[in-house]
């Protein structure tokens, strides 16, 4: 049974730097919530006796946009142990390599090739937000097109996409995550166009890579003069030779077109939820903005495992947050009020932009308030919103606002 969104009028929300009106939406919608609240994911957890299930709640955790939460549940699940180097490898490091801004070099780079592959840990929203942030520099280098392994694809692709401008539920599983939803909006806006290139005929390892290359292949033939960019996960973006796979997506890419594409590896050297089990790199070199390595010649640090590689690592640490939530340097911190809001607790806000189909799209944010409290705090972008509140019992609120 579809849910009726109540509409009240909420009175004053208060903007950082001053009160503005809120525009009540007169009509009444259905809205179904499809993110779990923690309580819901916990319970689960606590009850789940397969043995990945702390992946699963690090999924759930990072499909609201939780992303420190996301990545302590991954701790569960590969819990490792601290690395510290010895005082002197950590000099010597330091006297061989330098620390450069990461998007720069790679902006740098983009221009030897017409093709860059750069992973994700499915897990860390983060690694989708870097990505964001090389869209329009490499879209005034001449790359038109961006491919998503987490987009549904065949029969279940999303067909207006581009069209509509933002995903919705049933775009993919992964893209779910607010921050993939942002990762792709942006992607439009600037004018690219955004396709999925995953397998369709259910094969796994050798097959999948294989498949996965000969969908990008068909795009790289349609547009022979465009360059493309890439977004992969995990171990899809190797070269050389992959332990189980023979070659990985981006080996299988180059040996099929001929292209050397330039592959960037984000997993290994990104931040863990316990900041001890960081890689012993990440403390040598205390980065504090994504960031690569260069030695005395100019070589970039690569990512390296047995006979396959990335052309480029990036290494990310102390990404800012609020409560959990990822907080870019362009976004405005907001108030919202919710003494007015007659709703139980917990609750969940999910923020739209102000054109979006809120029975269908992706929000832009979420963020959970587990007990009543006066106000809180979410940091977006300026711009027109719609916002949902959903309590627990699925009592659900809407409003329109501009955060100036």
């Amino acid at each position: 049974m579809k849910k009726l969104v109540v509409i009240f009028f909420i009175g004053m929300v208060l903007c950082s730097c001053s009160k503005e009106k809120v525009r009540n939406v007169k009509e009444l919608i259905s809205f179904k919530n499809k993110y779990k609240f923690d309580f819901e994911i916990l319970e689960k957890l606590e009850n789940d006796t397969v043995a990945w299930k702390y992946q699963l709640s690090a999924n759930e955790f990072m499909l609201k946009g939780n992303y420190l939460k996301a990545l302590k549940e991954w701790d569960k699940a590969f819990k490792g142990r601290e690395v510290l180097y010895s005082p002197r490898k950590a000099d010597s490091l330091r006297s061989n390599f330098t620390v450069h801004n990461a998007k720069d070099e790679i902006i740098n780079e983009s221009e030897n090739t017409r093709l860059v592959i750069i992973n994700e840990g499915h897990h860390n929203s983060y690694h989708r937000l870097f990505t964001k942030s090389l869209l329009e520099e490499l879209y005034a280098k001449g790359y038109k097109h961006l491919g998503l392994e987490a987009l549904a694809n065949g029969k279940d692709k999303d067909l207006m996409l581009n069209t509509r401008g933002y995903p919705i539920k049933t775009s993919g599983y992964y893209t779910n995550d607010p921050n993939f939803s942002q990762l792709i909006r942006t992607a439009i806006k600037i004018g690219y166009n955004v396709f999925p290139y995953e397998q369709t005929i259910g094969v796994n390892n050798k097959e999948r890579e294989i498949e996965q290359a000969k969908n990008i292949q068909k795009e790289l033939e349609k547009f022979p003069n465009d360059k493309f960019l890439i977004h992969c996960g995990f171990d899809h973006v190797l070269e050389g030779s992959h332990r189980r796979w023979g070659k990985s997506m981006a080996g299988r890419l180059k040996e099929y077109t001929g292209i050397n594409p330039l592959t960037i590896h984000q997993t290994k050297y990104s931040e863990r939820g316990d900041k001890k089990l960081n890689s012993p790199l990440l403390k040598v070199f205390n980065v504090k903005k994504p960031s690569v390595l260069k030695d005395k010649i100019g070589s970039f640090f690569k990512y390296k495992r047995s006979n396959a590689w990335a052309d480029i690592a990036v290494f990310h640490s102390s990404i800012k947050t609020d409560k959990g939530m990822i907080v870019e340097k362009d976004e405005v911190m907001y108030t919202l009020e919710l003494e007015r809001l007659k709703v139980e607790y917990p609750l969940m806000i999910l923020v739209f932009e102000i054109k979006d189909d809120l029975t269908k799209a992706v929000p832009v944010k979420i963020k959970e308030v587990h007990k009543k409290q006066n106000s809180t705090v979410l940091s977006l972008p300026k711009g027109e919103y719609s916002f949902v509140i959903v309590s627990k019992t699925n009592k659900t609120i809407t409003f329109q606002e501009e955060i100036k």
